[in-house]
C-alpha cells in the first residue's frame, strides 16, 4: 500500500480509497497485504499511459524502493534482531528494488531526480555485499558513478570507487581492486573523509595480504586502525574489522597467539555493537588459530558457535 500510495502520488486515505475502488471491481487482487494487477489488465492499462505520466510514474516507483532499500539496510545495520528484519524486508521488495535500480541507472544521463536515485541503490552496500553476486554488483556501482559524477557528490564517487575495489577484489582481480582504492583514497583525503580513509587502507591491506605482502597489509592496518580508533570519527564497526584483519594477517606469519589477541579484541567489539557477521568472523578465525596450535577440542567449540550466526544471516 505504501509503494501504491507512492506511485499515485496521493495521501494515504485517497490513496486506500482508489485502491479499494480497485478491489471491487476485481482489477486488483489484494492478499496477504500486498496488491497485484492481472498480467492482461496491466498489459491493457500499459496501452493507455502517455509516456510523460509512465515516466513520472516510474521515477516515484524507482524513489520509494530506493528509500525502502536504505531501511533494510539500516536495520541491518542495527544489529540484534533488527538484522533478520533487514533481510526479510530486502527480500521480499527484492523484485520492486531490483526494477527500481534498473529504471534509475537507464535514466542517469537525462534526469537528476533519477540519478539521486541510482546514486543511493548502490550505496547500501552492507546487504548488497551479502545478497549481490559481485558481477551484478559491479554493474549497480558502474551505473552509480556515473550518478554520483553527474550530481557532483564526491564522497559518494569515493564510496562507489571503494566498493568496486571490493567487487573487483571478491573476482580475484587483486591489481584492478588495489586501483579503485587508491583513486578512492585520494578523494577521501581530498575532502576531508577520514571514515573513507580508513575504509580503504583497511582495504589497501586486504588486497596486498591477497598478494602475499604481508608486512605491507600491517602498516595499512596499522594506519585503519588508528583513524577508526579517534575519538571524533570514531568507527566501531571499522575497528572491528581492522583488528580482524590484523588477526589474519598475524595468523598467516605463523604469529598465532597473537593473531588470537586482535581476533579477540574483534568478537568484543562485534558483540557490544550487534555485528553479527562480524562475530561469526572473529569466531572462526578464533577456531582457525587454536586449530593451528593443536587444539582441536577448543576449535570445535568456537566454530560451533559461528555456524549458527552465518547460518541465520544466510
Amino acid at each position: 500500500r505504501a509503494a501504491a500510495t507512492a506511485v499515485l502520488s496521493l495521501q494515504p486515505d485517497p490513496a486506500l480509497d482508489v485502491l479499494s475502488e480497485l478491489v471491487k471491481y476485481s482489477v486488483l487482487d489484494f492478499a496477504s497485504d500486498r496488491y497485484r494487477l492481472h498480467d492482461l489488465t496491466r498489459l491493457f492499462a500499459s496501452t493507455r499511459l502517455p509516456e510523460a505520466e509512465r515516466h513520472e510514474a516510474q521515477k516515484r516507483h524507482a524513489a520509494h524502493y530506493a528509500d525502502l532499500l536504505g531501511q533494510a539496510n539500516q536495520l541491518y545495520l542495527k544489529g540484534g534482531d533488527s538484522i533478520q528484519q533487514g533481510l526479510s524486508l530486502f527480500e521480499l521488495e527484492w523484485r520492486n528494488i531490483e526494477a527500481g535500480q534498473g529504471w534509475a541507472a537507464a535514466h542517469t544521463g537525462e534526469d537528476d531526480e533519477a540519478a539521486k536515485a541510482c546514486n543511493w541503490y548502490a550505496g547500501q552496500w552492507n546487504l548488497l555485499y551479502l545478497r549481490l553476486h559481485s558481477r551484478q554488483y559491479i554493474q549497480w556501482l558502474n551505473a552509480a558513478l556515473v550518478a554520483a559524477r553527474r550530481i557532483k557528490n564526491r564522497q559518494a564517487e569515493g564510496a562507489h570507487l571503494t566498493n568496486l575495489g571490493i567487487a573487483w577484489a571478491d573476482l580475484g582481480e587483486t591489481r584492478k581492486a588495489i586501483e579503485f582504492y587508491e583513486q578512492a583514497l585520494a578523494i577521501d583525503r581530498e575532502i576531508g573523509d577520514r571514515r573513507g580513509e580508513g575504509a580503504n587502507l583497511n582495504n589497501l591491506g586486504i588486497a596486498y595480504a591477497a598478494l602475499g605482502e604481508t608486512r605491507k597489509a600491517i602498516e595499512f592496518y596499522e594506519q585503519a586502525l588508528v583513524i577508526r580508533r579517534d575519538a571524533k570519527h570514531g568507527d566501531r564497526r571499522g575497528e572491528g574489522i581492522a583488528l580482524g584483519n590484523l588477526g589474519s594477517a598475524y595468523y598467516s606469519l605463523g604469529e598465532t597467539r597473537k593473531a588470537i589477541e586482535f581476533y579477540e579484541q574483534q568478537l568484543q567489539i562485534a558483540r557490544e555493537i550487534g555485528n553479527s557477521r562480524g562475530e561469526g568472523d572473529a569466531l572462526m578465525g578464533i577456531g582457525n588459530a587454536h586449530d593451528n596450535l593443536g587444539e582441536s577440542r577448543k576449535a570445535i567449540g568456537f566454530y560451533e558457535q559461528a555456524l549458527p550466526i552465518f547460518h541465520e544471516i544466510g
